[in-house]
């Protein structure tokens, strides 16, 4: 009799773990809810920009998207006006229905972004997917002063005008007081209302913004809980390409670092499972988790993972490079652009450690996407010594490591394994000479 309960007992534990593992063989959707504040991460700012009234190329193919304002500060010089697209995507497809797009420009950005619009998920109604801003030098306070327009009636004459303070290089993410920015989201069928808490800071002549919010989310597995939270950028509020961290992975009050974070079709391990990050759905307002196999090492960008192997041509010299040439090495690897302002503010702090490294141990091979005659003559002012590749129609480098900010790097251990991630300037120089004893 005890031996046929012991059975029974086996065979139902049995059958409640296939179970368990019958659930992860899906995808996992889980409901997001949105937070003020920059939570457990290191926020971006991006710049406000204005409208390039006077460059017909900008005319040609954006200028149509922008809209008349009312309300501008009769005191203010040196006004700009820019819109803060909160949603790309919806925003372009707007438009286009708009016949501000045509259909070539339509296709071409569909390309150069490798987008494929669900249209069952973007309203075919135009909604404020934007917010305006003004920026301008207030003569009657003798201060830079900006504006927002909070309401989205595209009138500033019944807003408050703010003086940014500038950005505390010792806290930069410190703020008080934020602009509630009112907005328009299409969720399920419906065009929904929000809200977006937004700040504005200076740094020399720019005005700088963010959106201090982040969304998190709950993954249930075998009566536990597994909280995370999901970060896209701080500049938008689409979520277009969020990354995540498991909470419990970071401690109290720190931030976490670039490589700490799980992007876009990279894993997470919550509970014993291997996830892959399938990103969030504005639409559903979803994250989706899709299980993966232990057993497929894939390539990624992540730490711990395999970088896949490359062979291209070195842009300066025209000679074969690969990474299998520098196999035994450490490698590090730096996406970036001419046209990309932090990869240009690495550059000195680069140069200046290349000089100093083991070549016979620490290579450097920097991967740009730009156009041959910019990245020539960049090369030659600067007077760059390590290995550049360029990213082209060819060989598709940028596409191929699915790169969507810049500067991306990564280092590479002699085995080709991801070790780090992201590190610029004071942090990178440490790991490097960390490896060198």
């Amino acid at each position: 009799m005890k031996t046929v309960i012991l059975y029974l007992f086996l065979l139902a534990c049995f059958l409640v773990s296939c179970r368990e593992q019958a659930k992860q063989t899906g995808s996992v959707e889980l409901p997001v809810t949105l937070v003020d504040g920059y939570g457990p991460f290191h926020p971006g700012f991006g710049a406000l920009g204005n409208e390039h009234k006077n460059d017909p190329e900008w005319k040609r193919f954006w200028g149509k998207m922008t809209l008349p304002v009312r309300g501008v500060p009769k005191n203010w010089s040196s006004v700009n006006k820019a819109m803060v697209w909160l949603n790309t995507h919806q925003l372009i497809y707007q438009n286009f229905l708009a016949d501000n797009f045509t259909q070539e420009q339509y296709e071409h950005l569909q390309k150069s972004w490798k987008w494929s619009p669900d249209t069952a998920k973007l309203s075919e109604k135009p909604i404020k997917c934007y917010v305006y801003t003004l920026t301008g030098y207030d003569e009657k306070s003798g201060k830079w002063a900006v504006m927002m327009d909070t309401n989205n009636n595209l009138d500033f004459s019944d807003e408050k005008v703010v003086y940014p303070s500038v950005i505390n290089n010792k806290d930069p993410y410190s703020y008080q007081n934020p602009t509630i920015v009112q907005y328009e989201i299409y969720r399920r069928g419906k065009v929904v209302r929000a809200t977006v808490p937004m700040v504005v800071k200076t740094m020399g002549s720019e005005f700088l913004y963010n959106f201090p919010q982040h969304a998190r989310t709950t993954l249930m597995r075998s009566g536990k809980e597994y909280q995370m939270a999901i970060i896209s950028g701080f500049m938008r509020t689409d979520f277009e390409s969020p990354a995540l961290v498991d909470i419990a992975s970071i401690s109290e009050h720190q931030r976490v670092q670039e490589d700490g974070l799980t992007r876009i079709n990279e894993n997470i391990v919550l509970g014993g499972i291997n996830y892959k990050n399938k990103g969030v759905d504005v639409y559903t307002n979803t994250l989706r988790l899709e299980p993966v196999s232990d057993e497929t090492k894939e390539y990624s960008l992540q730490v711990g993972y395999p970088f896949r192997p490359f062979a291209a041509q070195e842009f300066m010299t025209k000679r074969p490079i690969a990474l299998a040439d520098h196999k035994g090495k450490y490698v590090y690897v730096d996406f970036w652009g001419t046209w990309c302002k932090g990869c240009i503010q690495d550059i000195p702090s680069l140069k200046k450690m290349y000089q100093g490294l083991d070549k016979s141990r620490f290579e450097f091979i920097s991967i740009a996407a730009d156009s041959p005659g910019k990245l020539t003559n960049f090369i030659r002012k600067e007077k760059l010594t390590w290995p550049q590749i360029l990213s082209d129609n060819t060989n598709k480098l940028v596409d191929t490591y699915s790169i969507t900010g810049f500067p991306t790097s990564v280092l590479i251990d002699p085995d080709g394994i991801v070790i780090a991630r992201d590190l610029r300037g004071d942090r990178l120089a440490t790991k490097l000479k960390e490896l060198e004893n």
